[in-house]
C-alpha cells in the first residue's frame, strides 16, 4: 500500500473518531461564548509562555507555575471550559500515541 494512501486512510479514520468529534463539538460550544474564548486564549498564552521559557533551556520561576495552577483550577469550574479542556487532552493524547506509533515503526526515537 502506497504511505499516502495509509496516511489519508488514518486522516478519515481521525475525522471519525470520537475524540476528534467530541474536540470540535466542544470548541464549537467555546467559541459561542467570547468570556469562555478568552479564558481559554489566557490560559494557552500562559501555557505557551512557560514551554517557550522551557525550550529555550530555563526554567520558569515558581510563581509563574503557581499563577498557571490557579488559573486553571479557576477555568476548570466552568463546566464547559472543563469539557474542552478534557476533550483537548484526548485528543492530544492520541495523536501523541499515533506519533509514537508511527516513530517506533521506523525506528526512530522521539521523546
Amino acid at each position: 500500500m502506497n504511505v499516502y494512501d495509509s496516511a489519508y486512510k488514518l486522516k478519515d479514520s481521525l475525522v471519525e473518531s470520537t475524540e476528534v468529534k467530541e474536540y470540535k463539538a466542544s470548541w464549537d460550544k467555546i467559541k459561542q461564548n467570547p468570556n469562555n474564548k478568552k479564558m481559554i486564549d489566557d490560559f494557552r498564552a500562559k501555557q505557551l509562555e512557560i514551554q517557550a521559557m522551557q525550550l529555550s533551556g530555563k526554567e520558569p520561576d515558581k510563581e509563574k507555575v503557581d499563577q498557571i495552577e490557579k488559573l486553571y483550577n479557576v477555568i476548570s469550574l466552568n463546566p464547559e471550559v472543563n469539557n474542552f479542556l478534557q476533550c483537548e487532552y484526548r485528543l492530544g493524547t492520541l495523536m501523541n500515541d499515533i506519533t509514537k506509533i508511527i516513530s517506533e515503526g521506523i525506528d526512530i526515537d522521539i521523546k
